[in-house]
């Protein structure tokens, strides 16, 4: 069996119907492949974004961040963390607390001076019904 080829020539020698050269052939519609959706929106050709002003968490300045602050970092001393701050506090003051162990104020279960005594009973107790 021999194998031939048949050239087809170029456009302008082609001969096409009319009925054919007047429909005008659109490409499919794309559909986009299913995945995780953008976190972001990617900003168009020509579109700028506003930018933010840096601000320092330390010196609450604009311009640089805490890494370039040029105004000295405080570290704390024995005297500033002595002195309560004027405003609301984070944890419980010794004053603020209670023992669940004997129901006085100023300690907790693990410092309670009468705790060992009552985990030990408590723990029997639990043993022995």
């Amino acid at each position: 069996m021999q194998k031939s080829f048949r050239p087809i020539g170029h456009m302008s020698d082609w001969q096409i119907p009319d009925e054919i050269s007047l429909l005008v052939v659109h490409p499919p519609e794309w559909m986009s492949q299913a995945r995780r959706p953008c976190k972001i929106r990617k900003p168009s050709r020509g579109e700028f974004r506003s930018r933010k002003a840096k601000t320092c968490s330390l010196c609450k300045q604009a311009g640089h961040n805490r890494q370039n602050c040029l105004n000295p970092l405080v570290l704390p001393t024995l005297d500033n963390i002595c002195e309560p701050e004027s405003g609301p506090s984070r944890g419980l003051s010794p004053r603020q607390l209670k023992c669940r162990v004997c129901g006085e104020r100023g300690h907790n279960r693990q410092t309670c001076p009468q705790g060992q005594t009552s985990r030990t009973e408590h723990s029997i107790a639990t043993i022995i019904p």
